[in-house]
This record gives C-alpha cells, structure tokens and sequence, in this order.
C-alpha cells in the first residue's frame, strides 16, 4: 500500500523531532481536574502507534522518558507497541474493537484519523477527553485543532491534537523565476484557482507543451472547493449521508482540475507530487505542510542534476469564494474505561502535546504544535536546526512560515467523519485522475490517428462531456455511500 505523503512526513518528524527534544531538557507540569497520584503499583497504559525504525525507537524512547519523569511523579507507566503501518494499526484497531477471534484486547491509547477512529467508534466507545481538561488547558490549544478531533451525538473531544497540518502551494522558484521572466507572470496570479489554471496554460504554451502542476489529494481538493464556494458534496441527514453535488460545484471541478488535465496543463506521473517536481515533470503542486521535507533540492532530468530553490505559497482561493483550508492530521484517541485510567491517558497527551515536548517534535516536517504558545513562527523556526533550514529541508522553514500566516488569514477546517466517509473520500481519490488520465489517452491516442489537437479537445471538453462526467461522478458518490 503506498503510504501517503503526509504520513511519510510525520514518520521524519517523529524520528528527529525526538532528538531536538532532549535538548529541551524539561519538562513542562501541568494540573488536571482530579491529578492521578502515585501508588505502589503504578497505573499501565498501552499505546498502539504505526511508527517504524528509527520513528519507532524515537516514539519509544520518549515514552520512557515521561515514564521516568512525569509518570514516576504520577503512578503512569506508558507502553507503547508498533502495529506497522498506519493501515495496519487501522485494521488491528477495528478487529480488536469487533472481537475477531485472535484479535488482541484493545489499547488503552490509539493513533487515528477521523475517518477510522468513527469506524472503530460504531463498535467500541471511546472517551471523551473533555471532562480531564480544566477550561484553562483547553483554552491553551487552538480551538480549531480540538475541534477537527470531536465527533458523536456528545461532540465530545474523542480525537487529541498532537500535530497538525494544512495544505500549501509548493513552487520550484528556480524554473518559475525563468518562466516569469520569458512572459511577466506573478505570484499573486497563484493565489486563485482561476489564477493558478491560466498560469498553467501560459506555461504549457511557453515551455513548449509541458506540464505545470499537480495536485496531491484530490478528495481535499473537493472537500476545500465545496467550503469555498458554499456547495457541499453532501448532505448528513440522521448520521447518514446522502450525495448533493451540484451543477456549479461539478463546474468548478471541471474547469480547475479535470479540463487543464485534459489538456496537458497537469500532470501526475510518480507516486508523489515530489516526485514529479524531483524529475522535473511539474513545477507547483498543492500537497501538505507534513510533507515539507520531500520537497527537492535539485531536479534530475536526462541523467543530470541541477539545484533549484523553493518557495511556498498559501492554498489558493476561487475568486468569488472564501478563503477556506484544509486542516488534517492523525490524533490520539482513548478507549473508554474507568475515570482513572482515562484521567491518566489524558495526562500522559497534556504532557504529550505541551510545548517543550510538541514544538520540535512537531516543527521539523511541516507540522503545527497545538498550542498556541507554541504557534509562533520565532519558537517554531527555532526548534529547527540549521541543517533543515539551509541545505537538506529549505521547504519546511517556507512551509511552516506561510501555515502560520494561513491560521492568520484563512479558516482551517477538517472533515467531520460519518458512515461511508473513508470509501468516499477513497472513491474521489482514484475517480478524479482516472477519468482525467482517461480523456488525456484519448486526445494523444486521437492526435496520434491524425485529428487535429484543436478539434479533440473540443469534443472531450465539450458540454456532453461534461454532462457523462458528472454524471459519473454523482454516480460514483453515491455508490460509495452505499446508495
């Protein structure tokens, strides 16, 4: 299974933010509600992750650290185990919470996004954090953050922010600065998708038919236009959704992703969007601030390698829409037991996500801590080391400083999860580049047999076209949901 880029993001993270945070070198108390306290036979909690490698010994090491610090005051003791990958936890999280016959006994603590976390909700109760955090602690996160991880007919905080992202516009300044150059374009055209499409096409025409961008989720992409535009894809009525894309959300779609495709303007060849900036097949591409550090330092094209700088952008806007971004991330979930063993978990994610621990931790790939103490680009910047900055990371700096001045300028937003919200989300993901990819093949095969450029374009972009395309896409929505 390929693992997204945001979560290869998070692995690097992990692995050298646990290295800056020993040089930390305290640690940060805090009080709760009704504070566990030590006894002779200290409390255990099971932690599943999807750490691997160096992440893993990383993630293990700074459980024992609090295990000798904070959880030797308190009577805690954190025992952290790898399940593999982020799927793998997934499904060994939901057979556990089912009962399947050899499944182990559920942890007392989780990662999760929100879509698994909901599934695995329908068949185990899970705690709602809320009433271990006083009004002072909670109000010490940015809202935002705690909200993305409430779900259930409580809205109880089931999920607890550890790091979180966005998604930016990443650049190849380096080729971009001679296509302005050549032909006057500005960065302020990319602040717009209406911008970002002409751009694309000025620089197709301009570097002789090559393509300019990529995007890396498309389900985002959708969820993020639907916000801008006031148009959701869905409707949630009794738990359940029920498929209301509309005429001018499928046209927004078209005309910003699936039409430029078409014509040559996009392109998604490698698995990642850096991958095609590595080899030079794009120039911008809309990915997540946790995949900072993948951005490249150099392209390789034709066996030679040349250097080249980055900048990152904002995540753009439609013109007549609000400026909404996509807030993501994996939290922390706690299964539901006794008030004692949930009041210590929650103790151990205070400790977990306050700012001497969470800010290197969190920094070096792209990742925002979740306190707001920590929200300053100064503190931020300065848990990176110089290596990051200067030579083998330069995006994540970029990266960090511009969702800093998105939480300023723009709302961050996350996914409220339902019942068929993960084969959603998975089903837009593939359906949008296949049938884009599709029509592509079509107008090169065409071309190929001798029709004009001109007039294939035009019958696959055409008002017919857009009609079947939308018509799959309803289609294909609602099939996922079950419908």
């Amino acid at each position: 299974m390929k693992i997204p880029e945001p979560l290869r993001g998070l692995s690097l993270l992990v692995a050298a933010g646990f290295a800056l945070a020993c040089i930390a070198g305290f640690i940060l108390l805090r009080a709760t509600p009704k504070p566990a306290t030590p006894t002779s036979r200290p409390l255990t909690l099971t932690v599943w992750h999807y750490y691997s490698g160096l992440t893993q010994r990383a993630f293990h090491d700074l459980a024992a650290r609090f295990n000798t610090t904070e959880g030797a005051r308190l009577g805690i003791v954190i025992e952290p185990h790898s399940q593999g990958d982020i799927a793998s936890l997934a499904d060994m999280v939901f057979r556990a919470a089912r009962g399947d016959l050899g499944a182990p006994n559920m942890p007392d603590i989780f990662a999760a996004y929100p879509d698994s976390a909901f599934r695995v909700a329908e068949l185990t109760a899970l705690a709602n954090l809320e009433p271990y955090l006083t009004p002072a602690e909670q109000a010490a996160y940015r809202p935002e953050f705690l909200e993305d991880g409430r779900m259930g007919p409580d809205n109880g905080l089931v999920i607890f922010p550890v790091a979180k992202s966005t998604e930016n516009l990443f650049l190849n300044r380096t080729d971009w600065d001679a296509f302005a150059a050549a032909t006057g374009a500005t960065l302020d055209e990319l602040a717009t998708w209406e911008g970002v499409v002409r751009t694309a096409g000025r620089y197709h025409e301009w570097s002789g038919g090559r393509a300019f961008f990529r995007l890396d989720s498309p389900a985002n992409f959708i969820l993020v236009a639907a916000w801008q535009l006031g148009e959701m894809p869905y409707a949630l009525r009794n738990g359940r959704a029920e498929p209301t894309l509309t005429p001018r959300l499928a046209r927004a779609l078209w005309d910003t992703y699936h039409a430029p495709f078409v014509r040559g303007w996009y392109a998604q060849i490698g698995p990642f969007c850096s991958d095609d900036a590595r080899t030079g097949a794009i120039v911008a591409y809309i990915g997540s601030s946790a995949g900072a550090g993948y951005f490249p330092v150099e392209v390789s094209e034709g066996g030679a390698a040349r250097p080249i700088d980055c900048d990152v952008l904002p995540y753009p806007r439609f013109k007549e829409g609000e400026p909404y971004a996509m807030l993501q991330g994996a939290g922390l979930c706690v299964v539901k037991s006794t008030p004692e063993r949930e009041r210590a978990a929650a103790r151990f994610l205070l400790w977990l996500t306050a700012p001497d621990q969470n800010l290197p931790f969190a920094a070096l790939t792209g990742y925002l801590p979740p306190a707001k103490a920590a929200l300053n680009e100064e503190r931020i910047l300065g848990a990176l080391p110089d290596s990051a900055v200067t030579s083998t990371q330069p995006a994540v700096a970029c990266s960090l400083r511009t969702s800093l001045a998105m939480l300023n300028d723009m709302r961050l937003t996350g996914t409220r999860p339902f019942a068929g919200s993960y084969a959603l989300r998975e089903r837009w993901n593939t359906l949008l580049p296949k049938l884009a990819q599709e029509a592509l093949e079509e107008r090169k095969q065409r071309t190929a047999a001798g029709e004009s450029e001109e007039t294939a374009v035009a019958d696959l972009l055409s008002e017919r076209a857009f009609e079947q395309w939308y018509e799959r896409l309803r289609r294909e929505s609602a099939a996922a949901l079950g419908q």
